[in-house]
């Protein structure tokens, strides 16, 4: 037998041991007696050797094809912007202060929402407030300016995680978790976390990326659990700003309504582009009541004293 044959028989595992008679169980081409010769074997042996000492000098090259997970995405935020809320750099910012001023007033007169403090008096109900709660509730365990960064820091999390799963209703998982990470460094959030100050906007706009999913689901399958999910983030979004759902609306929800129509063909095969738009204004009609009503102080205050 030559000496090509004899390893490739060794490397397909149809030589049990060196000089061993072998004539059944093996393919037509070895089914006649074969015997290894010394030769042969110290040959397989140093072919053995050789492909070991390759195999151990292998490296593997890191692989781009898996997704990133949302831990690694959530500790990336804290890297990035838990040193810069840690300093305060917020602190300086264009709206900052008005909120954590609104946040003080909550944090003494939790019901009375009548502020004395300002104008000769003002009621605090012409702003929506969500995060101005939030930060009166930590304010008595770190104190203002503490509670604001934490709250800040809690809004970007949501961020980054709102923007993977919106981005996901659009491309894969990987990609998804590409723009989240991208979401991090965009010179739009520093702009408007470290100078604009704007934290009840950045905080409805990360609620409504975190609704629309749910949205996208009700809407393509008529999931309950995606109507009362998506409810109940849209209205906290409310609670958080008012004009964010505009342009929620407008850049966000309309796109989202016209994928579920393409979509649902492929992915909801008894369902219809009627039965989507449809399920569309049941949401929309919902959202609407609930968010009057949450917001109904907010609405009497400025029909009352409307800004001119």
């Amino acid at each position: 037998m030559h000496t090509c044959e004899t390893l490739a028989a060794f490397r397909s595992g149809l030589y049990p041991s060196p000089n061993r008679n072998v004539s059944r169980g093996f393919p037509t081409l070895f089914r006649k007696t074969l015997i290894l010769s010394p030769t042969n074997f110290r040959l397989y042996e140093s072919y053995v050797m050789s492909r070991t000492q390759n195999a151990s000098m292998t490296v593997t090259a890191p692989t781009f094809n898996r997704p990133i997970s949302r831990s690694v995405i959530l500790l990336l935020v804290l890297a990035v912007h838990g040193p810069l809320l840690l300093m305060q750099l917020p602190a300086a910012s264009f709206d900052t202060n008005l909120h954590i001023f609104f946040a003080s007033h909550y944090a003494h007169h939790w019901f009375n929402p009548w502020n004395e403090k300002w104008f000769a008096g003002f009621s605090q109900t012409t702003y929506p407030p969500l995060t101005h709660q939030w930060i009166a509730l930590l304010s008595n365990i770190v104190g203002l300016n503490i509670a604001y960064m934490l709250v800040q820091l809690a809004v970007l999390f949501l961020l980054a995680i709102g923007v993977y799963r919106f981005a996901k209703l659009w491309v894969d998982e990987r990609s998804a978790s590409y723009a989240a990470i991208g979401s991090i460094f965009l010179g739009v959030v520093a702009f408007m976390v470290y100078q604009a100050g704007q934290l009840p906007n950045v905080a409805a706009t990360a609620l409504y990326l975190n609704a629309l999913p749910y949205f996208y689901e009700w809407s393509l399958r008529g999931q309950w659990s995606g109507l009362v999910k998506g409810l109940a983030i849209s209205l906290t979004a409310a609670a958080a700003h008012h004009v964010t759902l505009i342009f929620g609306l407008v850049f966000f929800a309309l796109p989202v309504l016209g994928l579920a129509v393409l979509d649902v063909r492929g992915k909801n095969p008894t369902g219809s582009a009627a039965g989507v738009v449809s399920r569309a204004f049941v949401f929309a009609a919902l959202a609407g009541v609930g968010i009057g009503v949450l917001l109904l102080p907010f609405w009497i205050e400025i029909i009352r004293h409307p800004i001119r």
